[in-house]
């Protein structure tokens, strides 16, 4: 859904569907700055229509990060290996190539547009997540009845149809977005299929929240996006869904002490 495809990636550079291929030569420097260097210099040779860019040591000893477009891959610091499709740490069991690129490219919850959504409270509505989500998608509509049986929650629900499989999705998103009562019309639809009267004639942003998504590498919906900029795809369990959503507000908390440290 989000996230780099280990076969597609190489497709679309290359046409050769390889994890292990040999990159452009160059000599080996002793300073991490030259090998960087060597990495970016072999991997653009490779990849020359692409952007190459975020080059870094990785957490493991001789292995390089870097970007390709909005891709995160890992290559070895001669310049002759890459592996993508993610790396991970086993303690935590991330995935650090899904995490760098969120940090990257993903978003920024202070940056969403929160004007643009169709907000539901319940309880006390301290914890936060946002939603990118089409109307027509069954996962979506899953996740919606999850959010029904969580506390102390705020739902900011993104409108994004994904045309190609849910045609009709824009339609009901924009007649839901014109009601006079959003939420009241989001929650009928999606949890019991009874779509509002209307038109959906008016000024909505579900064009301007389509190109949002698709910017920030969402191809799939639901896409869940937490206070502390962590992006999980699909209808996850509630009680995964309870942890990040305990995990974000810690931290955005812990942050807030920091600050004022």
């Amino acid at each position: 859904m989000i996230g780099l495809n280990a076969l597609g990636v190489l497709a679309k550079w290359s046409g050769v569907v390889a994890l292990c291929f040999a990159l452009s030569g160059a000599s080996i420097a002793q300073t991490a700055s030259a090998e960087e260097t060597v990495v970016k210099n072999a991997l653009e040779a490779k990849f020359p229509k692409a952007k190459v860019a975020n080059i870094r040591k990785a957490v493991v000893a001789g292995i390089y990060e870097a970007t390709i477009d909005t891709d995160v891959i890992y290559v070895d610091a001669k310049g002759t290996h890459m592996f993508a499709g993610g790396m991970y740490d086993l303690a935590s069991m991330t995935n650090q190539a899904e995490a760098r690129g969120n940090e990257l490219f993903g978003f920024k919850w202070d940056e969403l547009p929160f004007d643009k959504a169709i907000k539901m409270v319940r309880g006390k509505g301290t914890r936060r997540v946002a939603v990118f989500t089409d109307a027509d998608c069954p996962f979506c509509k899953r996740i919606e009845q999850t959010f029904q049986t969580v506390d102390d929650i705020t739902v900011y629900n993104f409108l994004m149809p994904i045309d190609s499989l849910h045609p009709d999705a824009g339609r009901k998103s924009k007649v839901i977005w014109c009601s006079k009562d959003r939420t009241k019309a989001w929650l009928d639809f999606m949890l019991n299929g009874k779509l509002v009267d209307g038109k959906g004639d008016c000024p909505n942003p579900v064009d301007e929240l389509k190109a949002l998504g698709q910017s920030k590498r969402v191809n799939g919906t639901p896409a869940l996006v937490f206070p502390d900029n962590r992006t999980i795809p699909g209808a996850i369990p509630k009680q995964q869904l309870e942890d990040a959503l305990n995990r974000a507000e810690a931290q955005v908390k812990a942050a807030k002490v920091s600050q004022k440290g």
